[in-house]
């Protein structure tokens, strides 16, 4: 029921991570989330079973597992000032507006501004912490030492990363593939109805 989804918790060192298992398959699916991490750590039983139908597909072929990051981040940083002041509310319809496709944000408009009013984490520290990082780092110079097969997907309308960056990372990763969806943004993974179905034909060729 529900794919075997379970919330669960490991140690690392003296600092824990929480992160969410589902599926029967005799193989290994490993999911890192990105910054949205910073705002919805996971945790818990409903959001176990939100992400095992979300990715039902991959349920039968592999068992997965979708790991958040450290539960106690040092603090070392500062970032922009919306996240700074807190303004949660203008923080979510501004990602939103930047993520989605025009046609998803004519069609779910009127919805977007709830995305402030729910789910408002007890603080931002953790969010600053994440997007700093995701600001500061750099690891172009390393991507040539992927070896392994890699699938690149892309949004030719991305506005978070830049809708050349996919192609950036297809140069230097020697064995990849790309496929960059017209007309969507940096949301693709959730728009894009098969791109589900495209992720599993790339992992089980």
């Amino acid at each position: 029921m529900f794919y075997n989804a379970k919330s669960c918790q490991m140690m690392i060192g003296s600092n824990t991570v929480n992160y969410i298992e589902f599926g029967s398959g005799k193989k290994t699916l490993i999911i890192l989330p990105g910054l949205g991490d910073g705002l919805f750590p996971l945790h818990g039983k409903i959001q176990a079973i939100a992400f095992a139908f979300r990715y039902k597909q991959f349920a039968k072929d592999y068992k997965v597992y979708m790991f958040s990051r450290k539960n106690q981040i040092t603090e070392k940083y500062s970032t922009r000032d919306m996240a700074k002041k807190q303004n949660y509310n203008g923080l979510m319809i501004d990602t939103a507006n930047k993520s989605y496709s025009e046609r998803y944000l004519k069609k779910y408009r009127l919805f977007i501004p709830l995305l402030g009013k729910v789910g408002k984490p007890k603080d931002f520290k953790r969010f600053i912490i994440q997007a700093t990082s995701c600001i500061e780092h750099n690891a172009f110079s390393e991507l040539n030492k992927i070896t392994c097969p890699t699938l690149i997907i892309g949004g030719a309308n991305d506005k978070i990363v830049g809708n050349k960056a996919s192609f950036y990372l297809a140069e230097k990763i020697k064995r990849s593939e790309i496929f960059i969806y017209e007309g969507l943004g940096h949301a693709t993974y959730e728009e894009a109805q098969d791109f589900n179905e495209r992720v599993l034909e790339f992992l089980n060729k």
